[in-house]
């Protein structure tokens, strides 16, 4: 995958190309991407519970934010709702598992007859941690996202190299002198990578 800086005036005109797949989009969605430094996250982690607490009343403020209207296709169209409940399940076993373990190992430590049995519940709630763990951070790293907001530009990582291609393609068309473009000059995701691409020495027509 790859990264791709949008400028803000931008971001409502976009090729008509899936920012996921490259493929030809089909309609757009309206993305509310927000994002802060790492710097902020770290004097959070350090400063402990007097961060978080700074966090909760002014993160708001400090959060920054663009709306993007991306281009999806068919496929593509609920990309960060799909995701946004593949990270959500994980949690919500985790949760119930640590109920479950909780409850098992109270009974334990009334009927001794029951503790191996709660130890094996802690233990598979232990290793069930890293490994949900894992799976959400690859799930975040499949997702669109950003990695900077600023006012003048959004950088979004994880797109289709496609569009990013016909993404610079529409500016290159855009820069030049005397000349108007729109979306749909950039729609084929093939003629935007493959506009300036010579054929093979030796190929037939």
């Amino acid at each position: 995958m790859a990264s791709i800086e949008i400028l803000a005036r931008d971001v409502d005109d976009l090729p008509d190309v899936c920012m996921q797949c490259g493929e030809p989009a089909r309609q757009r969605i309206v993305r509310h991407f927000t994002w802060h430094s790492s710097g902020l996250l770290m004097a959070v982690l350090l400063l402990g519970p007097l961060g978080l607490a700074f966090y909760m009343y002014f993160g708001r403020c400090l959060n920054k934010r663009m709306d993007v209207s991306a281009p999806m296709c068919g496929a593509h169209q609920n990309h960060w709702r799909k995701r946004a409940l593949l990270k959500e399940a994980p949690l919500l076993i985790l949760i119930i598992l640590g109920v479950v373990s909780a409850i098992v190992y109270l009974q334990g430590m009334f009927d001794p007859g029951r503790m191996p049995v709660s130890l094996l519940v802690l233990i598979s709630v232990g290793v069930t941690v890293p490994f949900f763990a894992v799976i959400s951070i690859a799930i975040e790293l499949s997702t669109i996202r950003p990695a900077e907001i600023s006012g003048r530009a959004i950088l979004l990582k994880s797109v289709s190299p496609i569009f990013a291609d016909a993404y610079k393609h529409m500016r290159l068309l855009r820069n030049a002198p005397g000349t108007q473009v729109d979306n749909e000059q950039v729609q084929s995701p093939r003629d935007a990578v493959c506009a300036n691409r010579q054929p093979p020495r030796g190929s037939r027509k």
